[in-house]
C-alpha cells in the first residue's frame, strides 16, 4: 500500500480480487480511524515513532542507530517531512531528511 500501487496491481500481487484488496483497505481504514492511504501512512508513522521514543524500537534514521531514542522535536521534524513526501509537497527523488 506505502508504494503507491493501485488495488489491482496489489491483487495481482496477491492472487487475490482486487475487490478483496479494496475490502480489506476499507476495514484497516476503519479501524485505524483513518480516510486513505496518506492519513494510514501518517498514522503508522506517528505509531513507530511514540514506539521509538519509548525505547520498544531502534530509532527509524541510520544516523541515529547508535542513540536509544530520539527527541520529540527529532520525531515531529520527521513526522512533518513525512506528511509533505505523502502529500507531494517534496518529490520522492529528494529525501525528506535532505531539507
Amino acid at each position: 500500500m506505502f508504494n503507491d500501487y493501485t488495488e489491482a496491481a496489489i491483487a495481482g500481487d496477491l492472487k487475490v480480487s482486487p475487490h478483496t484488496v479494496h475490502t480489506y483497505s476499507e476495514r484497516l481504514y476503519r479501524k485505524l480511524g483513518v480516510t486513505g492511504r496518506v492519513r494510514l501512512a501518517l498514522r503508522v508513522m506517528d505509531e513507530y515513532i511514540a514506539l521509538t521514543l519509548s525505547g520498544t524500537l531502534p530509532p527509524l534514521c541510520a544516523k541515529c542507530s547508535n542513540v536509544t531514542t530520539i527527541s520529540r522535536q527529532s520525531a515531529n521534524q520527521l513526522c512533518a517531512a513525512a506528511e509533505e513526501l505523502l502529500v507531494g509537497k517534496v518529490s520522492p527523488q529528494q529525501p525528506a531528511c535532505a531539507k
